[in-house]
């Protein structure tokens, strides 16, 4: 008897040691299935888009719906000078505030970055003079994760940070799959980033960086319709750099290079944002004006003559009257013309006449189909500007 309790007794011992045995399988085949779940699900929402924005949310989604992060934070490298710039968080304030950007050797992004693999701070109070200076860190402990985003090549293109309230609180299982989930995010940021860039090549002119006729054929396109269908407003300003090949002929090419970079700055900076700038070819350029009718259009128009008359230009003495200036055309809708084409056309027939009329001056072009209050066709009226 006494031989069959111990014999029940190593049973029920090996019993329990099965048991722990099946129970840890139970929870890496568990870990396993939801590591490959999230992997899956970050899959499917990654395939077929090439926006970043779309990436990072859902990223965002997969870490709120299936893991229990206090707080995180994804960071790029962006910009020039290059650093770290966040670009989306979430979670209550144990952290109080993530930097919104950073050099690249910064104390605790950096270190993942320069090490290129995953870093693990299991306990805040190792160094917390590091952590309150370069994370505004409020919490007394907790854990920290830190996996950089590597492409293919292992540039580094950002940093995920991961935070636990409590201390050595990620496990093994966790670590591994964020860090597969890291890879997975680069390979998807790079692939949206190279599309990106390609696509904003394709539309920006490469001596000046503003937009190329190209897009601003797309894009006045679908700001016709607009107006059209609101019953709004919008104007187009044709603008030439008057003698540009007396300049060119005077000082080479790469003077006139840098000219038109200046022109297309002082441009850009003089409008608002809602304003379309693109060099249209040559020394042309061509803004579309939302929302804007004829008068305050020329107010515009004559705003960015002036810029340009009143900036010292480089070597510019060698051009008549010792100045870079502009000529200016303009046409609105729905006052000139109710068809693009034809509004493209009278704001380029009214770039002509400032020429013919003496340059650096703004003029308008009306329609030939419509008849003034006096009662007579007519076909060019100068309409505001100067001599210079």
């Amino acid at each position: 008897m006494c031989k069959n309790a111990a014999t029940n007794f190593h049973d029920i011992a090996g019993l329990d040691s099965l048991f722990d045995q099946v129970s840890g399988l139970g929870q890496d085949a568990a870990d396993k299935i939801l590591e490959l779940t999230c992997l899956y699900k970050l899959a499917a929402q990654l395939s077929g888009t090439m926006n970043v924005d779309s990436i990072l949310q859902a990223f965002k989604e997969i870490i709120r719906d299936n893991f229990s992060i206090d707080q995180y934070a994804l960071y790029l490298i962006d910009g020039l000078p290059k650093e770290f710039k966040l670009k989306a968080s979430s979670g209550a304030s144990p952290l109080s505030a993530f930097p919104t950007r950073a050099p690249l050797d910064h104390l605790l992004l950096g270190s993942a970055i320069e090490q290129g693999d995953a870093v693990y701070l299991t306990s805040v109070q190792e160094d917390s003079t590091a952590f309150h200076t370069h994370l505004g860190l409020q919490s007394k402990d907790g854990a920290l994760l830190f996996i950089p985003l590597l492409d293919e090549n292992k540039t580094a293109l950002g940093v995920i940070v991961l935070f636990k309230t409590a201390a050595d609180s990620f496990s093994e299982a966790e670590i591994r799959f964020f860090k597969k989930m890291g890879v997975q995010m680069a390979g998807a940021l790079e692939r949206a980033m190279l599309f990106q860039h390609t696509k904003a090549l394709s539309f920006t002119d490469e001596l000046t960086g503003i937009f190329n006729r190209r897009y601003f054929n797309q894009r006045f396109e679908r700001e016709m319709q607009r107006a059209i269908r609101y019953n709004r407003p919008l104007s187009i300003l044709m603008i030439d750099i008057d003698l540009f090949k007396t300049y060119n002929d005077a000082n080479g090419h790469i003077q006139g290079d840098k000219i038109l970079r200046s022109v297309a700055r002082i441009l850009e900076k003089s409008l608002r944002k809602a304003d379309i700038v693109a060099r249209f070819g040559g020394e042309e350029f061509v803004i579309i004006l939302p929302e804007i009718d004829k008068a305050h259009a020329l107010t515009v128009a004559e705003k960015l003559r002036r810029a340009i008359e009143g900036t010292t230009f480089p070597r510019a003495k060698s051009q008549p009257g010792g100045k870079i200036t502009i000529s200016i055309g303009l046409s609105s809708y729905p006052e000139d013309a109710m068809i693009g084409e034809e509004l493209i056309e009278l704001a380029d027939k009214g770039l002509y006449l400032a020429k013919s009329q003496g340059r650096n001056r703004v003029c308008v072009a009306k329609n030939p189909m419509r008849v003034g209050k006096s009662g007579f066709d007519y076909r060019f009226t100068a309409a505001a500007g100067s001599n210079g």
